[in-house]
C-alpha cells in the first residue's frame, strides 16, 4: 500500500484523526493525533533509527513513527497505521468483552428472577398447605368444642 492508501485506512479507523508527515534534513515523522488515551497508553519503542511513541495529551493521545536511517515515509506511515490497527484489536476486544459481560448479566437476572419465582411459588404452597392444616385443626376444635359442648349439657340435663 501506498503513503496514502495507509492515511485513509488510519482515518477509516479514526475518521477524526489528523495525520501529518513531516520531512527534516535527517529524519521522517508521521504525527497520528487525537487518538483515544484508554487505548493509547504512553510508549517508546526508542529504536533508533527506526520507532514509533504515543504521549497523552489534553486533547487525546499523539502517536509519532519515525525514521532516521532511511526517510522512508511509505514505511514510517506504514508503521504509524499498524500501531492504530493495534489499538482498534484492543478495542475489539473490549466491545466483545463487554457484549459478554452484558450477556452475562442478563442470564444472572434472569436466574435470579426464576430463583425468586420459585423461592415465592415455593412459599405460598407452604402457606397454602398451612393455611389447610390450620382449618382442619381448627375444624377439629371447633368439634371437640360442639362435643364437649353437648356432653356439658348432657350432663346438666342429668343431675
Amino acid at each position: 500500500m501506498t503513503a496514502v492508501d495507509d492515511i485513509r485506512a488510519i482515518q477509516d479507523v479514526y475518521p477524526g484523526v489528523n495525520v501529518n508527515i513531516s520531512v527534516l534534513a535527517d529524519c521522517v515523522m508521521v504525527s497520528v493525533h487525537p487518538l483515544p488515551d484508554e487505548l493509547f497508553p504512553e510508549r517508546d519503542t526508542s529504536d533508533y533509527p527506526v520507532g514509533t511513541y504515543v504521549v497523552q495529551g489534553d486533547s487525546g493521545a499523539h502517536l509519532t513513527a519515525f525514521r532516521y536511517a532511511d526517510k522512508d515515509v511509505d514505511a514510517a506511515v506504514a508503521a504509524a497505521l499498524a500501531v492504530v490497527q493495534g489499538g482498534v484489536v484492543i478495542e475489539t476486544d473490549w466491545k466483545a468483552r463487554a457484549e459478554e459481560l452484558q450477556c452475562r448479566v442478563q442470564e444472572l437476572e434472569a436466574e435470579v428472577a426464576a430463583s425468586t419465582a420459585i423461592d415465592l411459588l415455593g412459599r405460598y404452597r407452604r402457606a397454602c398447605i398451612e393455611n389447610a392444616t390450620l382449618t382442619r385443626k381448627v375444624a377439629e376444635l371447633e368439634s371437640r368444642a360442639a362435643t364437649a359442648g353437648a356432653a356439658a349439657e348432657a350432663l346438666k340435663g342429668n343431675r
